[in-house]
């Protein structure tokens, strides 16, 4: 959609085959000039801006929604309107909605060779407009590629994790042909000792 410019044409009324009505006061309109504009004659003092009633001095207008507007700011019921391409406020001419955003006529132009865009567009992959696909391919062809970084693999591990790797039972428990303590060895002799005079004495015992 595009809010786009009319132009009103002042006639006299000498002019008139019949009386029509006009479409603001819905009045006929008598011996008096007429202002014609959006197919229809008016009565030059009903021809004025929807919004804020000012009348149109260069006969230029916005038309939106089928009616007249003295400008964008009035067509979008008094609010600012900031052009999505330079971003400086619509304050007259014709406003072009497009892409969820509001542009001059003339900023509505193809992001890829910056021709004018008619009726129809094309949006490229970033969500810009094009006047053609070919324009909107070519938008993706200029975009350089990223380079991948490509880092050689560890080397693989016996075990899953190498911190977890198993240590030998006899090197945690402790070799019998590792080297013992000389005060272990003794207490080790003293008990054997002991266990082989308690043997004697029960066998001597039983006989």
């Amino acid at each position: 959609n595009a809010e786009y410019m009319g132009t009103a044409f002042l006639f006299d009324s000498s002019r008139l085959m019949a009386s029509p009505l006009c479409p603001g006061c819905n009045s006929a309109i008598g011996a008096e000039s007429y202002v014609v504009a959006l197919e229809a004659s008016w009565h030059p003092t009903c021809f004025v801006c929807t919004t804020c009633k000012s009348a149109f001095p260069d006969g230029s207008f916005v038309v939106s929604e089928g009616k007249p507007f003295c400008s964008a700011k009035c067509a979008q019921g008094g609010v600012a309107v900031l052009c999505g391409a330079c971003g400086a406020e619509i304050s007259s001419g014709a406003v072009i909605n497009a892409l969820n955003k509001q542009f001059h006529e003339a900023c509505f132009k193809c992001a890829h060779c910056n021709a004018a865009i008619g009726d129809k567009f094309v949006k490229s992959h970033d969500g810009r407009p094009c006047c053609k696909a070919e324009c909107a391919a070519a938008m993706v062809a200029s975009v350089a590629p990223t380079p991948v970084a490509h880092v050689a693999a560890p080397a693989p591990s016996s075990h899953p994790n190498p911190e977890m790797q198993p240590t030998s039972v006899l090197a945690a428990v402790g070799d019998s042909t590792a080297p013992r303590p000389e005060s272990e060895d003794g207490g080790l002799s003293a008990l054997r000792a002991k266990l082989l005079a308690d043997a004697t004495k029960a066998s001597s015992a039983s006989h």
